[in-house]
């Protein structure tokens, strides 16, 4: 299925008609959470939904460019970010015995992500690929914490 939703988001940013001149814009963050979504229903741990906007946007011209990788990734976080403020009102609910300590960890694993992703970027020593290395790296880890909680919501 992954393999249709795929073909459907290339054929949306790189087909024709009147912004076919210009490179392809990936998705908003409505439409990619949607995308990423429906893909998550249909895979078991939805691990290999993780690329499922950035992937496509890297073909699209422009998208191998150390400027087009960051904004493709940015599109894909940018969508997983809106998934993830959507689950957290649920995931609160879900595990209100203990929302006091959740958005203690919440709060902290911002902290890290950004402190990891940081480390990432400086790591490259000042080179262009350190934004790509920190736009690659928030978008995993987004991806990761919105799997975390859709694992905890199906856990009764």
């Amino acid at each position: 299925m992954r393999r249709v939703i795929v073909a459907g988001l290339t054929a949306a940013l790189i087909g024709g008609g009147e912004g076919a001149a210009r490179a392809a814009e990936p998705p908003g963050p409505i439409e990619g959470a949607a995308a990423l979504e429906a893909c998550m229903t249909d895979e078991e741990h939805g691990d290999t939904c993780v690329g499922l906007i950035s992937d496509p946007c890297f073909e699209a011209p422009g998208g191998w460019t150390t400027q087009g990788m960051v904004e493709c990734f940015g599109a894909e976080t940018a969508a997983w970010d809106a998934l993830l403020n959507a689950y957290w009102p649920r995931v609160t609910e879900h595990e209100s015995h203990a929302a006091e300590a959740l958005l203690s960890a919440q709060r902290a694993w911002i902290a890290w992500r950004d402190a990891d992703c940081l480390f990432h970027r400086l790591r490259h020593q000042g080179g262009t690929m350190g934004r790509v290395a920190s736009a690659a790296c928030v978008r995993d880890h987004t991806a990761q914490r919105v799997l975390d909680f859709r694992f905890w919501l199906m856990d009764p």
